[in-house]
This record gives C-alpha cells, structure tokens and sequence, in this order.
C-alpha cells in the first residue's frame, strides 16, 4: 500500500513520521524543491527529537519529492496543507485545491481515500463530497497541532475522523492501529461538519484558558495582586486544572488566531478572546511606555522573536516592534532559534548574538519564554546593556531577582 502526503509543514512532517516506521511505501510531495532540498539534508535542530530522527533517516531515500509524478499510483492521500489565508480573513484554499488535483491524476485507479487533515473553511468537505467520483472515499482527520509538541501529536489524546461511511472510519483507523491500541487513543467518528468544527471549538477553548490567565494578569496589575500566587492557586481546583494558565505578552497573528478571527463574526467567545488579546498588548506597551517616558530615541532589545508559521509578522514581537517604531524607537532582535527569519522590510535590526542586541539598549523586551533568557546573570547584563530597564512578556523571574535593573514583568 502506497501512501502520498501533501505539504512539508509541520503537520506534513509529522504525518510523515507517524506513518514512516511501518507502512510499505510512504511519499511526502512538496511543490518547492528548495524546501525539499533543504528538510532532506539538514534537519531542523529546533525539531523534537523524535521527529529529527526519522526525517534523518529519510537522506538516503526518495521519500521526500518535488516531483508530482512519485505519487503516481498512491492509494491514501493526506492533504496536510499549512492554513493560508486571505486579506479578509477567510481561508485560501487554492493550495489545497492544487493538490486535490493532482491527487486525482496520480491516484490508483482501485478505490482511494483522501483524508483532509488541514483546517478547512465550514461547510468545504460535503461540497467537495459532492464533486468527487464514488471510488475516492473523504475522511476529515482534523490537526490539532498548533497547541501540541510534534511528540504528541504522533501519539495524540484523540483521533477524530470526519466520514459518511463507517467502513472508510475503520480503514483509516487500521492505519494506525499500533499506536492506538499501545497508547490506548480513543477514536471518535463524526459526520463531516462536525469534524470541520471540532478544530475550531478546540482552539478557542484552549486560548480561551490562555487569555483567562492574561485578563488575570491585568487584575492584578491594576490592584497590585501578584499573578504568580493567583493563577497557580486557581488551577489547584480540578475543575479548573492548572493548564495554559500561565501568563504571557498575548498572541500574533499566527494560524491560531487567525483561525479565531475568521470565527469571531459568528462565535461570540472567539470575539472575547480577540479583544482580550489585544487588550493585552495594549496595556503592557503603556506600562512601558509609562516606566520610559518616551519611546523617541530610544533602544530597545526584544529577545525572542520565532518565526510563526514561517511569517515573522505573525509572532507577537512584530504588534510591540511596530507601535515602538511607529513612535521613535529603534528595535534590535534576537531570536535564539535557527528557524527565525529575518525580514529587511520590517524595519528592525536582527543581532547575531544576544551580546549584540544589548551593547546599545536602553531596554530589554522579553517575549518568548526560552531556556536563554530564563537566566540571565545580572553581572553580565550590567556589563553588557547599558540601560536599566527589563520588561518580561512572561514573568519568568521572581521579584527581587534584579537588583540593579528596573523589571517590569507582566502579572504584578
């Protein structure tokens, strides 16, 4: 049995993985041979281990394809597409619907299934049922990747398959059916809106949670309270649980939320959490604002900024590094990690070393919660940074921890 996937972003890769160790013959296309190129022989140091392993392996096979034709017979196709979306919010499907064709070229002329793992615009697969011969079977097999580690999603809490034949449910099941019965994985089946949905739901739960922990935060900086007593208190109720109940500088614009935005005109908590977010970002810039005096003139060292789903305007630093350039101050970044990039049009300077963003900053902006920055010795700041001002996104050091700096930490 031959199997084709679609797409080498994340959820291409790690549907990959998931399927690579024992299946007769696995294909992942993707119509980009420098990416290809790349994956193949230089695997992602910032991927777990886990994933870096197998995609290793892959170097001395043909496994990994730009060339459409190495799907040519394939029996189950996953389209594993990242969400690409327009000016308007709503999902660009032309990828996907690139693929879908020539799925259908390559395909084996027995009975195929081509199961859906992308995020899909409401209502998508039962028009597309609708358009397809009855020899190609539709699953929905939704990902739930954005809030996981690539780990556990190859072992996921669930397994949800969107289909309108119970037997097309079993034999996708059977595809994994080592890994479900060794880590005992429920399997829910569903019609196919439901499955569209679950995604979406699933998500604004979770950020939903996550923004909580944020309009805590705010309370207790308005009143004085210390979010790092509260939120870990709340979360000792069971009913609560202590989950994404931690503190941060808000979100991007990265395919989580932008999937939220494009629900929030027809899903009132999606809207909240909308608000929420930027309400976030708002007051954390006045505070800084407010401790500075001015942002005119002023340096300021933003440590971390990754790369969200490839764009670096959709990682949070971009909303903190356009309202600081947008009144006077200039930005130095540096991003830890190898899968930064560096954009010449955001108007930003990018540091090779951390050193580096420092030697001329008058502030410190931490906004992502990495190992590097959770200890920085304050003799070496002092000596490296001339100014005397930390901000932390996220609350990662006690108070008292600094002594010759002001911090500012988001929670207090």
């Amino acid at each position: 049995m031959k199997l084709g996937i679609f797409g080498l972003g994340i959820t291409g890769l790690v549907n990959y993985a998931t399927y690579w160790n024992h299946r007769d013959s696995v294909v992942a296309y993707e119509n980009n041979p420098e990416k290809v190129e790349a994956i193949s022989r230089h695997p992602n140091s910032t991927w777990e281990a886990s994933l870096r392993k197998i995609i290793s392996k892959t170097k001395s096979h043909k496994s990994l394809t730009a060339k459409a034709e190495d799907l040519k017979d394939t029996n189950v196709f996953f389209f594993c597409e990242e969400p690409v979306y327009q000016p308007d919010g709503s999902l660009d499907m032309s990828t996907l619907e690139e693929d879908l064709a020539i799925a259908q070229t390559y395909r084996n002329k027995d009975d195929v299934y081509f199961v859906l793992r992308t995020l899909l615009p409401l209502g998508y697969t039962a028009a597309l049922r609708a358009k397809l011969p009855t020899s190609i079977h539709l699953v929905v097999e939704p990902s739930f990747l954005s809030d996981l580690p690539y780990a556990e999603e190859m072992n996921p809490d669930r397994i949800i398959l969107g289909v309108n034949r119970q037997e097309d449910a079993a034999f996708i099941t059977s595809l994994r059916k080592r890994e479900i019965q060794n880590h005992g994985i429920p399997v829910y089946e569903m019609d196919y809106a439901s499955a569209e949905l679950l995604p979406y739901v699933s998500l604004t739960f979770l950020r939903a949670k996550q923004n909580y922990a944020n309009a805590v935060a705010m309370l207790c900086e308005r009143y004085g309270a210390d979010a790092s007593k509260v939120l870990p208190s709340l979360g000792s109720d069971h009913r609560i649980g202590r989950s994404l109940l931690r503190v941060s500088p808000g979100y991007g614009a990265d395919n989580t939320n932008r999937a939220l935005m494009a629900l929030q005109n027809e899903f009132e908590p999606a809207s909240a959490i909308c608000k929420t977010n930027q309400s976030r970002i708002d007051t954390f810039l006045v505070r800084i604002h407010d401790s500075l005096g001015s942002f005119q003139g002023k340096t300021v060292a933003i440590a971390g900024w990754p790369a969200m789903d490839g764009d670096p305007k959709a990682a949070v630093a971009w909303n903190y590094a356009k309202r600081l350039l947008q009144e006077g101050a200039k930005v130095i970044v540096y991003e830890p990690k190898e899968t930064r990039v560096e954009d010449p049009s955001l108007g930003v300077t990018w540091a090779a070393t951390f050193r580096d963003a420092l030697a001329h900053a008058d502030a410190l902006l931490i906004l992502a919660p990495e190992d590097c920055f959770k200890q920085l010795p304050e003799e070496r700041l002092l000596l490296a940074m001339p100014g005397r001002w930390i901000f932390d996104g996220y609350d990662l050091y006690r108070q008292g921890y600094f002594r010759e700096f002001h911090y500012v930490a988001v929670g207090h």
